[in-house]
């Protein structure tokens, strides 16, 4: 069994079309609404999972997702069987953004640009110190 698990960050509430999967589609609307934030985890394979392999792979990685009140997860088994063709050993930008449109995220990859990628490492606005930026610097260089 070979597959790639992408993990989205949605930073929103559940979707409609989301609350139409089953078992949300049975939940009460009001608990839906509690939840603020989704984290939704793809599994993405050339051809089916069975159902061994998709437990094993929907426990790991559903346990690796924080949830709580406001919190949860969803996850989608994707099957593309010429998913391994689009491939090859330069795994620029275009192969991930091809998995994410596979899934139907609506992420777009940016190009990195050398020279302000530091700035990439910001969560919510928060940038480096001006000592952190020199240490990821050198580590980079190093690399």
């Amino acid at each position: 069994m070979l597959s790639y698990v992408i993990f989205e960050d949605t930073r929103g509430p559940y979707t409609e079309e989301d609350k139409k999967l089953d078992p949300l589609c049975f939940l009460d609307e009001e608990d839906l609404n509690e939840i603020v934030n989704v984290f939704k985890i793809y599994l993405l394979t050339d051809e089916p999972l069975d159902k061994g392999d998709s437990i094993m792979l929907r426990e790991f990685f559903g346990n690796l997702v924080d949830i709580s009140s406001i919190t949860n997860f969803i996850i989608k088994e994707y099957v593309q069987n010429d998913l391994y063709e689009h491939i090859d050993d330069s795994w620029d930008i275009k192969t991930y953004q091809r998995m994410l449109d596979i899934v139907g995220s609506n992420y777009k990859i940016q190009a990195i640009d050398e020279k302000n990628w530091l700035n990439l490492l910001s969560q919510d606005g928060v940038l480096p110190t001006k000592s952190e930026k020199h240490t990821l610097r050198n580590l980079y260089r190093k690399s």
